[in-house]
């Protein structure tokens, strides 16, 4: 028995006995994309994600001067950017936000460089209200909502395997990462409002994720590895929040996207 397959540059021919077993990596594609190409989905997928569309008409105010902004940010009047349960709230989302609210006072001023960070507290506001009102109006346009979701699949409401099951799982997925998304802009908006913003504008694993503290020493999450602590009292009191997205990241090393 033989197998041809392509490495990009060549083709090879591989042949193995009966009962071999082989393994096909479909790459760290969340649930949504696995189902759209390949008709399945992972439970607990770990590479979940939801893309949201970033677009600017040509006609808006300033818009040449934005987009040359844009452009210098590595971005485009028009992008589409995938939101994680790693990252739910990328750099970009906020650049690109950044300089399309920019007025003609910022503008006369501003530095391409600027846009990675605060620009003025009322810019910022502006920016992370937004967001937190899209993802609110995100989650309310799905129809089952989430808790829902775990309990029917946690009772086989849906016979495993069926296209309610794999649809149920795709929803779970963009669920959570939206959740997790809102719960970053939220928090962030209130720094914003509070005068914390600049020191509130820092990757997630440069602070705490109980309490926000920024100075160490920390303490990472043993399992998933994607969040720190500042005590042994700031993680048990995060939990509750983090256990269910701590699940999903920690499988990837067990499921990630690889099916026999």
């Amino acid at each position: 028995m033989f197998f041809l397959f392509s490495d990009g540059a060549r083709f090879v021919v591989v042949t193995w006995d009966i009962f071999f077993q082989v393994f096909i990596n479909y790459g760290p594609l969340p649930n949504n994309r696995l189902l759209r190409l390949y008709g399945f989905v992972l439970s607990s997928n770990p590479n979940d994600s939801y893309d949201i569309v970033l677009s600017t008409h040509p006609t808006a105010p300033f818009w040449e001067q934005k987009q040359k902004l844009w452009i210098s940010a590595g971005l485009d009047s028009t992008c589409t950017i995938s939101l994680t349960l790693t990252d739910p709230l990328p750099k970009n989302v906020l650049r690109y936000l950044r300089i399309q609210r920019l007025d003609e006072s910022d503008l006369s001023v501003i530095q391409v460089d600027a846009t990675d960070g605060i620009i003025n507290e009322s810019n910022e506001v502006e920016v992370l209200q937004f967001l937190v009102d899209s993802f609110c109006g995100l989650l309310e346009n799905f129809g089952t909502q989430l808790e829902m979701l775990e309990e029917q699949l946690a009772a086989s409401v849906h016979p495993p395997g069926g296209n309610a099951w794999a649809a149920a799982h795709v929803s779970l997925g963009e669920q959570r990462v939206l959740r997790l998304a809102r719960k970053r802009a939220e928090d962030l908006l209130a720094a914003a409002k509070s005068g914390r913003g600049r020191r509130e504008d820092l990757s997630p694993l440069a602070r705490c994720a109980n309490c926000d503290k920024v100075s160490g020493p920390f303490m990472l999450c043993g399992r998933c590895k994607a969040v720190i602590y500042c005590t042994r009292t700031c993680q048990v009191a995060h939990y509750k929040e983090h256990k269910v997205v701590c699940r999903v990241i920690s499988t990837a090393s067990k499921n990630g996207s690889e099916m026999k």
